[in-house]
């Protein structure tokens, strides 16, 4: 028993020996209080390096761009999700199929049957947003000056061929067949949809589940590409990136423009090829 208690109490004058050893030699708790004031939470992060490249398209991955520059390095570009990104590029009409998202300009009757050829249309990429649409316009208003004239009339969708304002001459009374349309029953429209059929020159588009206008295709009709979806873009598109450098080869991209390389191929079938788009849609990314 005596000698139990003997060691116990050599245990506990050792405790309190190594205690005190660490309490003489820490800092009051003022200075240590101080101690951590003086120190940063967190080491400074590094300042991004921003970066502007130009060049050509290698490969598209979702997320992910493969890029060429002028100088022949090669670079891979992470996409922000918030990037800005535009696609851009003229073709023609071969560029148009079946389910091909557009959008343009026409004169329509009650029926949704435009007057005109159409001489220019417009792919694009829907986005979550997008709906098809047949919606009424005003008409162009002419300016007594010539060149605001101009100016006016090239704008998408005005009448390329309205002309200065004449004299009017006094109108004929004629006799009009029951079959035959008035000028004043077609009104000039946006359409937006997705082609539901094209056959030689003559094209309808799907403008919802109820709604088909029909409309002639001009054979010089110019066909415009734009809209923010990289993945339109094929091997041998231009690029013009702004991002940040991430290491050798490595990139972020916070800004991104594409310019479609729409030329011809052996047969003179436009490379690109318009029916690659998809279909306007309610639903959004996240549904998707």
């Amino acid at each position: 028993m005596y000698a139990r208690n003997r060691v116990l109490t050599t245990v506990m004058v050792a405790s309190l020996l190594i205690a005190g050893g660490d309490l003489a030699g820490a800092p009051p708790p003022d200075d240590r209080a101080r101690q951590n004031e003086n120190q940063p939470a967190h080491p400074p992060k590094p300042t991004p390096r921003p970066i502007h490249t130009t060049g050509r398209i290698h490969a598209v991955e979702p997320g992910v761009l493969y890029v060429v520059a002028d100088g022949g390095e090669k670079w891979k570009f992470t996409i922000f999700e918030k990037a800005m990104i535009e696609v851009s590029g003229q073709t023609d009409v071969r560029a148009l199929g079946v389910g091909t998202p557009v959008h343009f300009y026409a004169y329509l009757d009650r029926r949704h049957t435009a007057r005109d050829e159409l001489k220019e249309a417009t792919i694009f990429s829907p986005g979550p947003d997008s709906r098809p649409t047949v919606q009424p316009q005003e008409e162009p208003q002419l300016s007594t000056e010539p060149d605001e004239n101009a100016e006016r009339l090239s704008r998408p969708g005005t009448l390329a061929d309205l002309v200065e304002p004449r004299e009017k001459s006094p109108e004929k009374k004629s006799v009009k067949n029951k079959d035959e349309k008035t000028t004043d029953e077609f009104k000039r429209h946006f359409v937006a949809g997705n082609i539901r059929s094209l056959r030689k020159n003559y094209m309808i588009v799907s403008v919802g589940e109820s709604i088909a206008v029909r409309v002639r295709l001009a054979k010089e009709a110019a066909v415009k590409i734009v809209g923010d979806d990289y993945q339109m873009a094929r091997v041998g598109d231009e690029i013009e990136i702004e991002g940040y450098y991430v290491y050798s080869g490595r990139g972020n991209a916070h800004q991104v423009k594409i310019s479609l390389n729409l030329e011809e191929d052996d047969q003179g079938i436009p490379i690109r090829d318009g029916r690659r788009g998809t279909s306007v849609t309610k639903k959004s990314r996240s549904e998707k």
